[in-house]
């Protein structure tokens, strides 16, 4: 029921930020959207890790915001409203400052996803 009711939260909120941006979101390039797709992407594999960190506690997570030991209701919370804000954030920048944006970003995530990868934390939804 959790899940549900997390799901069901999840895809609202993605409705109304992208609701938010719409008019930007509509001016997105096929290169934009595929940017935003690789960028969740990955966000969503560091999520599994992060989730995998909650249940494995020789591990931790290095992100300040959830701290050392977050639970998982902590965890999915952060990257629910993680992909949110990136989303509204990428629709409300010029095209030029988008394309730096979400490029920037995808790097730090595939720097963090393949970190954790390289230090055997594992994936777990």
């Amino acid at each position: 029921m959790k899940k549900a009711v997390a799901l069901v939260f999840a895809l609202s909120l993605l409705q109304t930020t992208t609701a938010s941006a719409r008019i930007r979101l509509d001016q997105w390039s096929e290169q934009d959207i595929k940017r935003e797709v690789l960028y969740l992407s990955i966000t969503a594999v560091d999520w599994a890790q992060t989730r995998y960190i909650v249940e494995h506690p020789e591990y931790y997570e290095l992100n300040p915001l959830l701290g050392r030991h977050p639970g998982i209701g902590e965890v999915n919370r952060y990257f629910l409203a993680s992909a949110a804000i990136h989303i509204s954030v990428s629709g409300l920048l010029s095209p030029k400052k988008r394309r730096l944006y979400q490029t920037a970003t995808i790097a730090l995530e595939g720097c963090i996803v393949f970190n954790n990868d390289r230090i055997g934390i594992g994936l777990r939804w």
